[in-house]
């Protein structure tokens, strides 16, 4: 999933998985922003996520919990 550029956002109310079962990556870059209430990278033992946060003014805000690697990598 890429979030690139001013005004560019993702929302999401409840998790934003990223390589739960199997490969995912998350970009965010110039002024992107993503929020989400519980964030997962690689969380299942198949999982294998990778996140990139680039540039003044991205974010990844996740208002509860953030795991990495739980089970996966």
């Amino acid at each position: 999933v890429n979030v690139n550029g001013v005004g560019s956002a993702l929302a999401i109310k409840d998790d934003l998985n990223i390589g739960a079962q199997g490969k995912g990556h998350l970009d965010v870059s110039s002024q992107g922003t993503v929020t989400n209430a519980y964030g997962n990278i690689g969380n299942e033992a198949s999982g294998i996520g990778a996140v990139t946060i680039d540039g003044l003014g991205s974010s990844w805000t996740s208002t509860n919990d953030l795991s990495v690697g739980k089970a996966g990598s």
